[in-house]
């Protein structure tokens, strides 16, 4: 196995059938999935994509750009796909698994699991939220997304440390821009949160990025419901990708 900051193994099981990457949403590192390591194990090993600045990448600099992101993952993560593999990607992480499987086409993902953020060719108006000033900028992201603890909100030494990280993603996401080119090959799995703020079609808007099956399920929950129905989840992941005797 080839080490690389980029991706954290939590568990390694030897006999995995299939290896699962899985692109954070913003503001997350790896240990968003150290869960689903174990659960989803030994069949299905979790790749767990760190992106710098925070967690264990906590000195390296920030990443304010999709793109620059898209390339660096790719990099690292090219040795690990010698074996079947697939990608999971919630709110940002959908737009960095899209995109860098669509540099995978002669070793394509089974499939592709997207979650909480609309088709990439959707665009939407408004005043992106990265520049907003901080107490505006925080404020807003909790209104939308209910995703920041509470507890980091109590503790200003943790806000400060957080703010910035969570800055640095959303800038990468809303300067993001999609360039149409050919259909993935694999299939797409894209589920919605259904007390979410996103809209059902936006996600069913998925099916036109794919030349394969697609699928639409809604999970209970808002926005962050691979965390609250993560087992619902990881059921619609084992159906996907493992024979009925492995599930």
């Amino acid at each position: 196995m080839i080490s690389n900051p980029w991706v954290t193994l939590f568990a390694n099981p030897p006999k995995a059938a299939v290896r699962l990457f899985c692109f954070p949403y913003a503001g997350a590192g790896a240990s968003a999935f150290f869960r689903w390591s174990r659960d989803l194990a030994p069949p299905i090993a979790v790749h767990a994509i760190q992106l710098p600045g925070r967690e264990g990448r906590l000195a390296e600099p920030l990443i304010s750009d999709a793109g620059q992101m898209v390339r660096e993952i790719l990099a690292a993560i090219e040795p690990l796909l010698d074996r079947p593999y697939a990608f999971f990607g919630h709110s940002m992480g959908t737009v960095l698994a899209f995109e860098v499987a669509r540099q995978l086409r002669s070793n394509p993902p089974l499939r592709l699991f997207v979650a909480g953020r609309e088709a990439p060719h959707i665009e939407h108006g408004g005043t992106p939220l990265h520049r907003l000033p901080d107490a505006e900028f925080l404020a807003e992201t909790v209104r939308r997304y209910d995703g920041i603890p509470p507890a980091i909100l109590a503790e200003p030494d943790l806000v400060s440390l957080f703010t910035p990280i969570l800055r640095a993603d959303l800038t990468a996401i809303e300067t993001y821009r999609y360039v149409d080119g050919p259909k993935l090959s694999c299939g797409i799995t894209a589920l919605h949160g259904k007390e979410d703020r996103g809209r059902p079609e936006e996600m069913r808007a998925w099916s036109a990025h794919t030349e394969g099956q697609f699928e639409y399920g809604e999970i209970p929950g808002g926005h962050f419901f691979i965390q609250t129905a993560r087992e619902q989840v990881l059921d619609v992941i084992r159906q996907a990708l493992l024979p009925p005797l492995e599930r």
